[in-house]
């Protein structure tokens, strides 16, 4: 989470439900955005898509498996900066 004058300090995230549930260290105020997956993993910046690729494991628990890797194929969120109400 960011404001115009730097990062908001989170202290806790948790699922409840449907929601992701954001616990800051201060109190959130208007002009507050809340990103996800928008900063690149340093450690795969030499990759061919150097700077391109974003990370996060938020995912849902689907419970469909691929019919030929038999294995999980879970959906994953997809990167987002959003205003906070």
């Amino acid at each position: 989470m960011r404001t115009a004058s730097g990062r908001v300090t989170i202290n806790s995230v948790a699922i409840s439900g449907d929601s992701v549930q954001i616990t800051c260290a201060s109190t959130v105020a208007a002009g507050t955005f809340v990103d996800y997956a928008l900063t690149a993993d340093p450690a795969r910046m030499s990759t061919p898509f150097a700077g391109l690729t974003r990370w996060g494991l938020l995912r849902d628990s689907d419970p469909f498996v691929g019919a030929i890797t038999k294995k999980a194929q879970p959906n994953y969120c997809v990167a987002f900066e959003l205003a906070v109400p």
